[in-house]
């Protein structure tokens, strides 16, 4: 899960610092107008909160997986030490 929350990191910071966007017009005057559309700006604002709420329940599981394997080596070790 936290390589998938890297890579849409990635993504979002790629679309901000390379001006990214999904519509071309034509200007009337032979040049071209980019721009983001609707969909594109809420897509990627919601991708963007969507990281910023998954990084507290990534810190709750690996809090969980630490606390499963000390339980886990502690009852090892309980158990390696009776007669």
């Amino acid at each position: 899960m936290k390589d998938l929350v890297k890579a849409a990191e990635e993504l979002i910071t790629y679309i901000e610092e390379e001006d990214v966007y999904d519509t071309l017009d034509d200007d009337g005057d032979g040049y071209t107008d980019c721009s983001q559309s609707h969909t594109f700006k809420e897509l990627t604002n919601n991708l963007q909160h969507a990281i910023e709420d998954a990084a507290p329940l990534i810190d709750a599981i690996n809090l969980i997986k630490e606390s499963f394997i000390t339980i886990v080596q502690t009852a090892i070790a309980r158990q390696t030490q009776q007669p």
